[in-house]
């Protein structure tokens, strides 16, 4: 604490960062989250859903569709990213929205490999909405 007095007296949080697009539920009081993530935090008070017209030429207006609040005021507060932290709302979409997959693929005559991987699942709008507010 010599080298960071302001720290004295003051919670501990800790958090791995991740360059590559990795956030999930803390373990053992440790984050884990990413800059994209982390960033998206201090941009909006609030997350929600931005639909947009697939085709170029469709007169309709992108819509945006607000689903939680992330702040409880107009500015972010620790709270509020210790609370965003501990089950980001993108993480609550991935898990409602995404399915485990396997399959066997055969490598040689003699060796078979069993393959695990996630595939997204169609969902609407307001299924989105709902996995983001955690309902």
């Amino acid at each position: 604490m010599d080298r960071f007095p302001e720290a004295v007296g003051k919670k501990q949080v800790f958090c791995v960062v991740n360059a590559l697009p990795y956030a999930r539920p803390p373990i053992d009081g440790i984050y884990f989250a990413d800059a994209g993530l982390i960033g998206r935090f201090f941009q909006s008070g609030s997350m929600g859903v931005l639909s947009v017209p697939l085709s170029k030429d469709s007169n309709l207006p992108s819509t945006r569709t607000k689903a939680i609040d992330i702040w409880t005021d107009d500015h972010p507060t620790p709270e509020d990213f210790i609370k965003y932290l501990d089950f980001p709302p993108q993480v609550r979409v991935a898990n409602a929205h995404y399915e485990k997959n396997h399959r066997a693929e055969m490598l040689s005559d003699k060796v078979i490999v069993k393959i695990f991987d996630l595939r997204r699942k169609d969902a609407s709008v307001e299924e989105v909405l709902e996995a983001m507010a955690g309902e």
